[in-house]
C-alpha cells in the first residue's frame, strides 16, 4: 500500500495538499511528490497525473 501526494501551490502561496491514496501493490512508484511553482495552471497537474495512470496502468484505481 503506497500513498501518492501532490501539492499544488498557487500565486496565493496557500498550497492545497491532494492525496491520492489507494491499494497500489502492483504501482511500480513507491512515492510520487512534485511541486508545481506559482503561475503553472492545475491542469498541467491533472495532465501529469493522467499520464502516470496510464503508464502504470492503475488509473482505475485512482480517484482524483
Amino acid at each position: 500500500m503506497q500513498d501518492v501526494s501532490c501539492t499544488i501551490r498557487h500565486k496565493s502561496n496557500k498550497a492545497n495538499l491532494v492525496n491520492l491514496s489507494r491499494t497500489a501493490k502492483r504501482l511500480n512508484l513507491f512515492i510520487i511528490c512534485y511541486h508545481i511553482k506559482a503561475g503553472v495552471k492545475s491542469r498541467i497537474l491533472s495532465l501529469y497525473i493522467d499520464a502516470l495512470m496510464q503508464r502504470s496502468n492503475m488509473r482505475k484505481n485512482f480517484v482524483a
